[in-house]
């Protein structure tokens, strides 16, 4: 994302404080804080680059467990799979667009509230209703999207 004029003019000033002597440095601007333009720059450069981190591994024990939180304004959802991996998904049905996981717990499998489209833990897409008789309808080419999880120690 360019910054643009608000933000740029904004990160401008800062640089300059910030390149300058420590006495003479100020409060940031109220803009800051409050900018929907400094907000989508935020969110793009810091958190759309770098890892973060949604909680502790030990808050999903048991296989289904699961948390619900979101990176940067998009939902996701991260589950201890079957083979007890800490996986992480887009909370987000492939069908209508419907979100999943309404909060934290334990599902079996994720079950979409809109039209009962249902996920495994590993986010494939094994029930649909009546989909069956759609031609060229495959099951097994849709998945959630997952987001690439690591845990660190």
């Amino acid at each position: 994302m360019t910054p643009q004029p608000e933000t740029g003019a904004l990160l401008s000033g800062l640089r300059t404080v910030a390149d300058g002597p420590l006495s003479a440095a100020t409060h940031m601007p109220p803009a800051m804080y409050h900018s929907e333009a400094v907000l989508a720059l935020e969110q793009e450069r810091a958190f759309g680059r770098d890892w973060v981190s949604p909680g502790l591994a030990a808050e999903i024990p048991e296989v289904g467990d699961h948390l619900v939180w979101s990176i940067a304004d998009q939902p996701v959802f991260c589950v201890r799979d079957g083979d007890g991996r800490v996986r992480t998904f887009s909370n987000v049905c492939r069908h209508r667009m419907m979100t999943l996981v309404a909060g934290d717990g334990n599902s079996r499998r994720i079950t979409c509230p809109y039209h009962s489209w249902t996920y495994d833990l590993g986010g494939q897409l094994v029930g649909t209703n009546h989909m069956e008789r759609t031609d060229g309808f495959d099951r097994a080419d849709i998945c959630l999207p997952e987001i690439r999880t690591e845990l660190w120690q």
